[in-house]
Parts: structure tokens; C-alpha cells; sequence
């Protein structure tokens, strides 16, 4: 916020090339308004005000921008300053980066990193997409059975400000097999002359470096910590995950599920960012699946247009049931990919989940039908059998729809597939076609001569 009320009077600094005051302005503010001021700036100006930063800050900048004005900094910047950077930022920032170039920019910013810093970018690359390893960080600390507490608080001070976290602390042996952990407070309130042997935790709980990162966040929602170590298939020690990461895993997988579940193409850009013809693409993909999909009403419509003619009152309710159809899809396949992701279901659960669903809809349904009686009366009124149709029919779309809702993101996870594509319009339209084929055949059978 600050770094935006300050934007007209940077832009005016950097406009008449007043550099000191510029600079002097720039010193007093915190990073993270630093990068929110920045990230508003044309890229020309976002440029010279970055120049302006000691290296130190710079970097710490450079890992809050969004992914757009990184890469601007990256065409700009020279090779030294570049190389500063990326040799001070956090490892799992720099594999975010990296993963977001092209391979033969990534690759010459790889190249450019010490044999050291080189090997643990290459090492997390490495590891599958979405997986924890790509966003784990080796910066921890460690310590040893055998170590005093003294000797344990002494470490955390030499090397603790280059390490992503100090509150939860690692304990390993020789080989770097995890043994368990100790938490900072645990450690202050020691006896200096104590082990770590005596005051640590001998059950430490780890995730795999190729885990993926949804069940992360489920186990840092479920065991409340603010670090996990990671562990390979030996359980040696290669990192950590902190609860911060897994806030941006978190945060951006919420976003491509409240995409997906408007039919969008998920994308990482801002939305005020991004061109108006990247928006179009994203977009026009799957509405025209959905109107190819829709078509299908029409034409299972056409079946019926004499029977239709004879009964025209019929027609009159199917937006009603389109409606009511897709309505109850969307909610029940809402409440299912929720529990999804949130882990209180699994594939293993389907059958308790589908006969608790069908008691569910049959008690939607029945409340519902006889609604639909007085409701059939205020537009046909004394067209008993069209009320009839009406309610019976508006009844069993609710049971298949909840059903239908209930099934298919189950089944999308089952084959891999993301649960949070099967909602939202993709029910509705489905719904919309399967509504109708059911209460035109309900109608026929009930007013048949």
C-alpha cells in the first residue's frame, strides 16, 4: 500500500533523473512494498529504480515480483548484478524461476551459477512437476545427537540468517538419516550442558521429495507445523518445505481450481496484466465445447417437437428444469471436490459417499416435487397432468443430477484428472441434456393417449 501512494513521486524522480532522492526514498521502505511499488512501474522505469537498490535488497525484491517483471529484470540487468542474485536467493524461489523460462534461457541462467549453487538448482528441477522437491529448500539446520545445547545455540547463531527457518531444527546422524527434531523454545529453555539427544523429538513427521504438493498442504493443515523435512526413499535428509511455500502452493492451486470450475484455462498472469487476446484464448476453448455440448438439447429437442406442439405447456417449464438440474449438479459436485482436496475423501470412500448421496437426493427430491405442484398450478392452472409431469420429473432430475454431481469428480481423480474440471458449467451442460431426455420421456409415458 505505502509503495503505491509513493508511485506518482517515484515515476516524477525517475522522469527528471533525480537519483538521490530517489535512492533516499527508496532506502526507507520495506521490501515488500519495494516489489508492490516496482510491479507498478513500465518496465523502463522498474528497470532504473532496481539499479537503485543495494544488492542485498535487490534480491530480496527480486523474489516478491510476479513472474512478468522478473523476466523484464532479466533482459535488463548485467551479467554480474544477475549473477548476484541468483546466487543469493532462496533455492526453491530460484527453481520457481528457472521452471518458468524457456529451457534455453533457464539453461543460461543455470550456467551461470557456482558449481555448488548449480548442482542444487539442477537437483530440484529434477524432481517431477508440482512434486515437493521442486519447492523444498536445502537451507536448514541441522544438528547432531551428540551435540550440547550450548554448542546447538551457538550454530543457529553463526549460520542461522541464511537459513530459511530456525524455529524447527533437524536432527540427523553421520549419514544424514532424519532421527527426529527439536523446536527452538525446546532449546532456549535447556540446560546449556544438555544434549540434543535428551530434549529432541525421536518422531519426526517427513514428506517425500516426490510427494505431491497437495498432500503437503494437507499435512501441514493437518499436523498445524510450520516446516516439514523432506526425506529421500532412505529417509536422509535433502530439505524442507516451510509453511510459507506451501501458503503460495496453496494460493495458486485455488486459483486454477476457481478457474477451472468457470471453464477457464487456468493461467498464473494477473488478470490485469494479461492482453486481452490471451483472455480470449483461454476462454473461447471450452465455451465453444460447452456450445457444441449444449447443441445437443437442441437436437434431442427436435425428437419431441410433436409431441411438444400437442402439449405446449410443457415447454413452458424447461428452463425450470434445465435449471433446477444443473443447479443441484453444481452444488453436490462443490461440496465433493472440496472434500477432495481437502483429503476427507478418497477413492475408497465411493460407495459410503454414493448410497449417502442417493438418501440425500431423495430427500432434496420430495420437497422439491411437491413444490412444484402449486408453482405448475400459478402458470397452467387446472392442467393437472402437465403438474404431474412437472413435479415427477423435477424430482428424478434432482436425484440424478445430485448423483451425477457426486460421481464424476470421484471418478475424474481416479483416472488422474483434475476434479475441479467436472463442475460448474461442465455440470450444468450435462445436466441441461440428461434433464431433458428425463422429463420428456416422464412427460410422455404420464400424458400418453
Amino acid at each position: 500500500m505505502l509503495g503505491r501512494l509513493l508511485l506518482p513521486e517515484i515515476e516524477e524522480y525517475v522522469r527528471n533523473r533525480q537519483f538521490r532522492p530517489l535512492k533516499e526514498t527508496l532506502s526507507e521502505l520495506p521490501v515488500v512494498d519495494l516489489a508492490e511499488l516496482i510491479s507498478d512501474l513500465e518496465a523502463s522505469d522498474l528497470v532504473v529504480v532496481f539499479r537503485l537498490l543495494s544488492k542485498d535488497v535487490a534480491t530480496e525484491v527480486f523474489e516478491y515480483l510476479e513472474f512478468p517483471e522478473q523476466q523484464a529484470l532479466l533482459e535488463s540487468l548485467r551479467s554480474e548484478t544477475l549473477r548476484h542474485i541468483l546466487e543469493e536467493m532462496s533455492a526453491d524461489d530460484r527453481t520457481q524461476l528457472l521452471e518458468e523460462l524457456p529451457p534455453k534461457a533457464a539453461q543460461r541462467l543455470i550456467l551461470m551459477l557456482s558449481p555448488e549453487e548449480r548442482q542444487v538448482a539442477q537437483m530440484l528441477l529434477n524432481y517431477p512437476e508440482e512434486s515437493v522437491g521442486r519447492f523444498m529448500t536445502p537451507d536448514y539446520i541441522y544438528l547432531k545427537p551428540k551435540m550440547t545445547v550450548e554448542q546447538s545455540l551457538a550454530k543457529i547463531r553463526r549460520i542461522g540468517m541464511n537459513r530459511e527457518t530456525v524455529y524447527a531444527l533437524y536432527v540427523i546422524d553421520n549419514d544424514r538419516h532424519l532421527l527426529g527434531y527439536v523446536s527452538l523454545r525446546e532449546l532456549v529453555t535447556s540446560p546449556l550442558d544438555a544434549t540434543v539427544a535428551d530434549v529432541m523429538h525421536e518422531s519426526a513427521i517427513s514428506i517425500s521429495a516426490t510427494t505431491d504438493q497437495e498432500e503437503a498442504a494437507d499435512l501441514f493443515r493437518k499436523y498445524d507445523v510450520i516446516a516439514l523435512p523432506v526425506v529421500d526413499r532412505d529417509n536422509k535428509l535433502l530439505g524442507i518445505v516451510t509453511f510459507d511455500d506451501i501458503m503460495d502452493i496453496v494460493e495458486q492451486e485455488h486459483n486454477e481450481d476457481v478457474q477451472l470450475q468457470a471453464a477457464v484455462i487456468p493461467t498464473e498472469e494477473s488478470y490485469v496484466t494479461e492482453r486481452p487476446w490471451d483472455l480470449v484464448k483461454r476462454r473461447i476453448v471450452w465455451l465453444a465445447a460447452l456450445l457444441v455440448a449444449e447443441t445437443g438439447g437442441a437436437l434431442l429437442l427436435s425428437g419431441y417437437e410433436n409431441f411438444l406442439q400437442a402439449q405446449i405447456a410443457l415447454a413452458l417449464f424447461l428452463p425450470v428444469m434445465i435449471a433446477t438440474g444443473g443447479n443441484t449438479g453444481t452444488q453436490s459436485a462443490a461440496l465433493v471436490i472440496r472434500a477432495i482436496a481437502t483429503g476427507e475423501v478418497s477413492l475408497s470412500d465411493l460407495w459410503p459417499i454414493l448410497r449417502r448421496e442417493f438418501a440425500i437426493s431423495l430427500m432434496l427430491s420430495l420437497p422439491l416435487g411437491l413444490l412444484a405442484l402449486p408453482l405448475v398450478s400459478l402458470v397452467a392452472p387446472g392442467q393437472h397432468g402437465i403438474a404431474l409431469c412437472v413435479s415427477i420429473g423435477l424430482s428424478s432430475i434432482v436425484v440424478i443430477s445430485n448423483m451425477f454431481g457426486t460421481l464424476l469428480p470421484l471418478l475424474f481423480k481416479k483416472v488422474n484428472m483434475d476434479p475441479a474440471l467436472m463442475s460448474g458449467p461442465f455440470i450444468s451442460t450435462m445436466m441441461d441434456v440428461v434433464g431433458l431426455f428425463i422429463y420428456l420421456q416422464i412427460s410422455m409415458a404420464i400424458l400418453a393417449d
